[in-house]
């Protein structure tokens, strides 16, 4: 019985990684975008950070108008980046949470 519960358990978490892995991306440009996308849809962005500054332990960096939520290591601001993440909203307002941040070359994630 214990090792039926331990192979559907695995199945299970292998199938949700292969979902989030392999799911669609929808690329972003600004924030008229957003409003027509669901919640933890998952997006790229691209563009140059216009501001930067520290809420706590998250970065809020705004890319192309839109508010972009992370917690990096690295302060874009003036830098183009790319951003994969998944949209989020806080008070209203659409946003993105990031899963990862290219810089410059959209080839190594910094964070």
């Amino acid at each position: 019985m214990d090792y039926a519960a331990l192979v559907v358990a695995l199945v299970g978490i292998f199938y949700m990684l292969f979902v989030l892995n392999f799911s669609s991306v929808v690329e972003v440009s600004g924030f008229e975008d957003l409003k027509g996308l669901d919640l933890n849809e998952k997006v790229i962005l691209e563009g140059f950070a216009d501001g930067y500054r520290k809420a706590g332990s998250l970065d809020l960096i705004k890319v192309n108008g839109i508010d972009v939520v992370c917690e990096c290591s690295l302060n874009y601001g003036g830098k183009r980046v790319a951003v994969e993440g998944y949209v989020d909203e806080y008070n209203g307002r659409r946003q993105i949470v990031v899963l990862r941040v290219y810089l410059d070359s959209l080839g190594q994630p910094i964070s």
